[in-house]
């Protein structure tokens, strides 16, 4: 999945278009609610990966963000075949936690809407440490602010 996202500097949103396969779909034809899960992970990876932070790069040094919590609302349907725009954000950093929040798309109407929460920790203790600047400074800035 690497690679197909666009990340808009001046906000820190970062958008992929991915094709709903069939296999994603369950027996009514409508994707799978842990398909949205699936790519909500995928599309951190990517966003990571966008911001020159790839996650394998912290892992080898023994830091990462692993998920503490998520969650998706389901709002309309998608089949497999549909084309759906994915944009990521992240939100609400705090000391050693931040969010990443997702919506999705198919032709500008909301299908489903999404968060991971992400801890950073050392990986031998498993303990949470500070984050990076590099995601306080990937957060989320709106255009329509009054300060923009």
């Amino acid at each position: 999945m690497s690679g197909r996202g666009h990340l808009d500097a001046a906000t820190g949103e970062y958008r992929i278009e991915r094709t709903v396969y069939l296999g994603d779909d369950d027996s009514s034809s409508l994707i799978y609610f842990v398909s949205y899960f699936r790519y909500m992970a995928e599309g951190d990876q990517d966003f990571f990966d966008a911001l020159g932070q790839p996650v394998m790069k912290h892992i080898d040094t023994g830091q990462s963000c692993p998920t503490v919590s998520s969650n998706c609302d389901f709002i309309s349907p998608a089949r497999a075949g549909d084309t759906i725009v994915q944009t990521v954000r992240i939100s609400g950093p705090s000391r050693t936690s931040f969010r990443c929040e997702h919506e999705f798309s198919i032709d500008g109407t909301t299908v489903a809407r999404g968060s991971v929460v992400r801890v950073w920790v050392d990986l031998t203790t498993m303990k949470p440490e500070p984050l990076p600047d590099w995601v306080r400074s990937a957060t989320y800035r709106d255009p329509t602010a009054a300060d923009a």
